[in-house]
């Protein structure tokens, strides 16, 4: 639940970090501590929800963590192999694609306004 919790945490920092320099006008950027922190329970009730199946699974190995065991027979979990491997992609794979997304996106919004930046010093000095 950590883990997912912490992937879930870092994807909303990306993208609220997204909306903050791509987006500076959007309504998202004035949002109040309450709804803050109204998002991060929600945030948590989902991760929970998420993860809370492994609590119940019967323990045939006390070495293994049962969310990282790949399963390969639906006979092994009650919930089938389908559920586990959306379970994957939902909480490692699209986090991932969604903070390569934003980062992309900011770094390249950034490098456009230091060019404009750029161009609006160089303009007054060559034109003197």
């Amino acid at each position: 639940m950590n883990r997912t919790g912490s992937i879930v945490f870092l994807t909303c920092v990306a993208l609220d970090r997204y909306v903050h320099v791509v987006h500076p006008h959007h309504p998202l950027n004035s949002l109040s501590k309450t709804k803050a922190a109204c998002g991060a329970a929600i945030l948590w009730l989902v991760t929970f929800s998420m993860t809370a199946h492994l609590l119940f699974l019967p323990q045939h190995n006390t070495t293994d963590c049962e969310s990282f065991v790949i399963y390969t027979d639906t006979k092994d979990i009650g919930f089938g192999l389908p559920w586990h491997r959306s379970m994957l992609v939902f909480s490692f794979y699209l986090p991932l694609a969604v903070i390569v997304f934003c980062t992309c996106s900011i770094f390249s919004q950034l490098r456009r306004r230091q060019l404009t930046q750029q161009v609006r010093i160089i303009r007054p000095y060559g034109s003197s």
